[in-house]
């Protein structure tokens, strides 16, 4: 019978132990730039073989990270989420985030700002407050495109926001 309890005091102690470094994960590996996903146009015809670079800062440590994506015969894109271990911000939930970030398309010698924006948290999708999906115009020039729902947030660049890809 002891054997049993000391058994049981166990296995519920490992259990507890596993659940908490889940909510230990969640809460510190942070989003620094939700996924995107688009399509690159010139004149309404899909851009093939533009090379996009993504650039995210995160102002309180001046950490810097990039990667690099290329588009394909319908001139779409992809970036996987960002996210990146971090304590301190997990445990001082009063560290404002600021997080810069930067999509530029490399395009027949031509570098086009598509995407500029600050992310002031670190939660999955909060940039537009939804998926990010775009169509970005490179014969435009960059614009301020508001945010939907969010006061005095908005994007500079040629892309514009859409629902569905």
């Amino acid at each position: 019978m002891k054997k049993s309890i000391t058994a049981k005091i166990l296995i519920t102690g490992f259990l507890l132990i596993i659940s908490g470094m889940g909510y230990a994960m969640s809460r510190f590996n942070l989003c620094l730039f939700s996924e995107v996903e688009g399509i690159v146009l010139d004149h309404g015809k899909p851009v093939v073989g533009a090379e996009l670079e993504r650039i995210w800062d995160l102002g309180y440590d001046e950490s810097r990270g990039t990667d690099r994506t290329t588009t394909d015969e319908k001139g779409y894109f992809r970036f996987p989420k960002v996210s990146k271990f971090y304590i301190l911000p997990g445990l001082l939930p009063f560290m404002q985030p600021d997080v810069g970030q930067d999509i530029f398309i490399h395009y027949r010698g031509k570098k086009v700002k598509a995407w500029r924006t600050t992310k002031s948290d670190y939660k999955v999708n909060s940039e537009l407050g939804k998926p990010i999906r775009l169509i970005c115009r490179i014969e435009n020039e960059p614009i301020y495109t508001d945010i939907p729902n969010r006061f005095d947030h908005a994007v500079f660049g040629v892309c514009e926001f859409v629902d569905n890809i």
